[in-house]
């Protein structure tokens, strides 16, 4: 199901506003409000019904749907003789000409496709539905001028009785007022046969009810013809006014023999979960706001005025600010990690430079007699390899471990207050002989066991160890093995 909905209905006597919301698989009314109109500009009550909605609800972001004026729009049905919409799109002005009488410049069309009505026919009736152009542009500015952008314009009556579809086939839909209404047939799903009407007088004057009820027959009368008898309304619905839809659907039930009963799409649901705790809701006045709050989930084809030349050019334009501090934040991220990488390549070329100067003056100061530089340490290790090899040293002396670094190591491990004297160190390709003399055999396995902490010797053998009377000292022998 889709998102939040605020659906605009501009009424004769006010504006009525509805914002619904998804709870679940469900949608509920969060907020509503009626402003009367008192003589005031259109536009005014249309931004106060916003701002007491806002008062309970963001509607940031909200499809918004909008009610056309029902005076506003003419309706005609047109046989086709085909059902594909694309081809009906490109002939219907054309078949529309002969009926109007205005120029087919000065209005905007839209229209549905209904089933076919004849046997063995692949054509169908298409309900066309016209606006003046001039008006509609006015329309769509005096909603700009309040900061709104409605995504659907709609013809109210036909908007509820698309609504009413949905739960209700082969009846009848009256919206009146005090001064006119709109009178709107549904058949095979859908609101085919659409008509509006204007009245004198108020609508407690019986007179004006019996005016109605002849609009009445007159539909009926249409439907019935124009569907031979099988999509005639079989019960009628009434909307426009709490204070009279009762008496009113008494009225068609009397005269016309017709089973009525008021419009009220909350009765029997959960719609009306939130909504204004402070204004009752009025299901007559408000009826209309609503549907065009459930058209989306209606899932039929609807007259939507909003489209062509009068589609929603702009409608990304409430989030300009929005994406230009965006696209300045991302560039001064972009110019902050672009500047980062190339200091980090700088300083690392800068130290690449630094040592290779260093290099270069190392190999200079070793190998002074070399007059050209090309690669100082390929040049450095040929150098080297060569002394080696000129210095008559076997290839076997060439290990990791050198001697003084077995110096430093024995030097290290024995422990500094050990009466011990190393007299001789003889060092081989493979291991290391120590000889000397200490205080006590003690000593011996001291100086062994310390040794054999060093990760350079693999084992410690204590070869030879006596006693010599003449200075009362241990003569010692011991072989190291290098790892």
């Amino acid at each position: 199901m889709d998102g939040n909905i605020l659906g605009i209905d501009i009424r004769r006597s006010d504006v009525c506003a509805v914002f619904a919301g998804v709870y679940g698989s469900e949608r509920r009314v969060e907020a509503h409000a009626s402003i009367p109109l008192a003589n005031r500009d259109c536009w005014e009550c249309v931004a106060d019904a916003v701002e007491a909605i806002k008062r309970y609800v963001d509607v940031t972001g909200a499809f918004c749907v909008a009610s056309l004026p029902d005076d506003w729009v003419s309706y005609r049905i047109v046989r086709m003789p085909f059902t594909d919409r694309r081809k009906i799109e490109k002939v219907i002005a054309f078949e529309l000409e002969p009926l109007l009488p205005f120029p087919l410049g000065e209005v905007v069309i839209d229209f549905v496709v209904g089933p076919s009505s004849q046997e063995n026919d692949d054509g169908a009736d298409v309900l066309a539905a016209l606006t003046a152009r001039d008006r509609l542009n006015n329309f769509i500015e005096g909603f700009s001028r309040v900061g709104l952008e409605p995504s659907m314009i709609i013809p109210r009556g036909y908007a509820a009785a698309a609504v009413l579809s949905t739960y209700q086939d082969k009846s009848i839909l009256v919206d009146a007022d005090e001064r006119g209404g709109t009178i709107a047939a549904i058949h095979d799903g859908l609101p085919l046969f659409v008509r509006s009407f204007q009245i004198k007088g108020g609508m407690d004057d019986e007179a004006v009810f019996r005016k109605i009820g002849a609009q009445i027959r007159h539909t009926l009368i249409a439907c019935r013809e124009a569907w031979a008898g099988n999509g005639a309304p079989e019960r009628a619905f009434v909307t426009g006014n709490d204070i009279t839809a009762e008496p009113f659907a008494k009225m068609i039930e009397k005269d016309l023999a017709l089973p009525a009963m008021p419009m009220n799409m909350t009765e029997d649901t959960a719609m009306l979960g939130t909504g204004r705790p402070d204004l009752q809701w009025q299901a007559g006045r408000m009826d209309v706001a609503l549907c065009l709050a459930l058209l989306k989930q209606a899932e039929i084809p609807l007259l939507n005025f909003r489209k062509g030349e009068f589609s929603i050019t702009r409608k990304w334009r409430q989030f300009i600010d929005i994406f230009a501090k965006t696209g300045i934040l991302a560039l001064l991220v972009l110019v902050l990690v672009g500047g980062g990488f190339f200091y980090e390549l700088h300083q690392a070329s800068q130290t690449v430079s630094e040592m290779e100067a260093r290099i270069n003056a190392i190999f200079q100061e070793s190998f002074p007699d070399v007059q050209q530089i090309v690669d100082p340490v390929a040049q450095m290790k040929s150098r080297i390899k060569a002394l080696q090899a000129n210095s008559g040293l076997t290839d076997d002396m060439d290990r990791g471990v050198y001697a003084i670094d077995i110096l430093n190591e024995i030097s290290r491990l024995i422990p500094q207050d050990l009466d011990v004297v190393v007299s001789r160190f003889v060092t081989g390709p493979d291991d290391v002989v120590l000889s000397g003399h200490t205080d006590a055999f003690n000593s011996v396995d001291t100086i062994k066991n310390r040794l054999e902490e060093s990760v350079f010797f693999s084992s410690i053998e204590i070869t030879s160890a006596n006693m010599d009377r003449a200075d009362n000292r241990v003569h010692f022998k011991l072989r190291v093995t290098l790892q």
